[in-house]
């Protein structure tokens, strides 16, 4: 693995640099393994690389391929998913604390701001993570058309719940720290962040599944979320006219097949999608607004619903990916009834063994500690241990695509 990884910086900036497309998929396959095996921490220093790399190599690029742009979807997604789940320390230096920007330069007005959290809760400056978020906001948003179906296609997950997820994980991390602080030195934050807070919450209280335009539209079940960027790349080579044309004798067989594959397709993508859905609400209001965890507890019967459904639906048709992950953590560590959080954790234990991926058993664990470590609080009195309290007491690092 080292010696991957010194090979690697050798190709981005010396004499004989590698292409681009190389350099990233790459990287992600090395943040494959990582999740792949358990090594979450390792998986996160990859992704941190891929960032800089999208910046140093990346955003000069006009028109990317399609196979960059299903490199960087990937990326995207992970990234994200990687700091829904990543506790930053209280850090007194960090820029949060220090820099009051104007709402348009602050890392809350980009499509995907979560993305600087790095750089604005973690009080590092010297990892070589770039400071100008916004350039690789831009960077994304150029590409929106190209790269907004790619997430559906890939995961199962609409464009428009992973840049909500962005925005969510953004809050939160801001909540957490001003709340260990105990506030913000800027007189004018809890006024800016009500009402920021605020458009989050009309825009997931009121959002629904789109209708995908045909060209949108999957036609082959979703990928899992730690599939390999190499065969997800490869999968895109492939030319329409390399396919053999379908006989007047066996046309009518290949279209419904194809039409069975697509409506199949579309209904993982809606269980993946709403139990994703019901897992940002959970997420919002424990972690945002600080709800009691009694009023949500529909959401998380509609989590483990829809989970569930989708896993019998993989099995059935014998689909070797697993499911999105974050969302059953969420709702397993939300989960007031034993049976929702026993049901939610041997879904995960299931996964694991079905598809090898360790992450599963991580969040399983985890939950689990955090389940235990509730329920002693709670017979000393406690008010009820959060999760990413927990996580950070633990050190508990995660990334759960």
């Amino acid at each position: 693995m080292a010696h991957i990884q010194l090979s690697l910086r050798h190709e981005v900036v010396g004499p004989k640099r590698a292409k681009y497309k190389v350099l990233l998929m790459a990287l992600l396959t090395l943040v494959t393994a990582c999740i792949t095996n358990g090594k979450l921490v390792d998986a996160r220093k990859h992704l941190l690389d891929a960032q800089r790399l999208i910046h140093v190599r990346g955003i000069s690029k006009k028109h990317p391929s399609r196979k960059v742009q299903m490199l960087h979807a990937m990326f995207l997604y992970l990234r994200i998913m990687e700091e829904a789940t990543f506790v930053y320390p209280i850090s007194a230096n960090s820029e949060f604390f220090h820099n009051h920007l104007s709402p348009n330069a602050h890392p809350s007005s980009a499509r995907y701001p979560s993305l600087a959290a790095h750089r604005w809760f973690s009080g590092s400056v010297e990892d070589g993570v770039p400071a100008n978020f916004r350039e690789l906001d831009d960077f994304f948003e150029r590409s929106g058309p190209a790269l907004r179906p790619l997430f559906a296609r890939t995961y199962g997950i609409p464009e428009s719940l992973v840049v909500l997820s962005s925005h969510i994980t953004y809050l939160c991390c801001e909540m957490r720290q001003v709340r260990a602080r105990g506030g913000h030195p800027w007189a004018g934050f809890d006024e800016d962040y009500r009402k920021r807070c605020k458009v989050v919450e009309d825009l997931l209280c009121g959002w629904t599944k789109e209708q995908q335009l045909p060209e949108e539209t999957a036609t082959t079940p979703s990928s899992s979320p730690s599939s390999s960027p190499s065969s997800s790349s490869s999968s895109l080579s492939s030319s329409p006219s390399s396919s053999p044309s379908p006989t007047p004798a066996n046309y009518t067989s290949n279209n419904n097949t194809t039409t069975n594959e697509a409506a199949a397709a579309t209904e993982e993508e809606d269980h993946a999608a709403q139990a994703f859905h019901a897992a940002l609400i959970i997420f919002f209001y424990r972690d945002v607004r600080d709800i009691n965890r009694f009023t949500l507890q529909h959401h998380v019967k509609t989590v483990k619903a829809h989970l569930l459904a989708l896993e019998g639906r993989k099995i059935a048709q014998g689909v070797a990916s697993a499911s999105v992950l974050w969302p059953g953590f969420i709702a397993a560590a939300e989960a007031l009834d034993h049976a929702d959080f026993a049901d939610i954790v041997a879904w995960m234990r299931g996964c694991a063994d079905r598809y090898g991926l360790r992450s599963f058993d991580r969040a399983a664990d985890v939950a689990a500690d955090v389940w235990a470590a509730r329920q002693a609080e709670r017979r000393l009195g406690g008010r009820g241990l959060a999760w990413s309290e927990r996580v950070l007491q633990q050190k508990s690092f995660m990334i759960l695509p």
